[in-house]
């Protein structure tokens, strides 16, 4: 997904009840950043109003329903 242009992150170690996912996907070298679990929230926020801002996220003038 990286390689592809995605946002990546992965959950740090400290926040983390089992870190075996986290921990593959850092060591691949998949993820842009390492967040804690308490950050995801306002990283996801903060790559989804990136992305608006450059007009890659939402309807992309599509009516609603339509």
């Amino acid at each position: 997904m990286k390689e592809s242009g995605a946002a990546t992150m992965a959950q740090n170690e400290a926040s983390c009840v089992v870190f075996g996912m986290p921990k593959e996907a850092i060591a691949r070298n998949a993820t842009q950043e390492v967040v804690s679990l308490q950050s995801i929230p306002d990283w996801i926020l903060k790559k989804c109003d990136a992305r608006s801002q450059k007009g890659g996220i939402g309807n992309q003038g599509r009516e609603l329903g339509a």
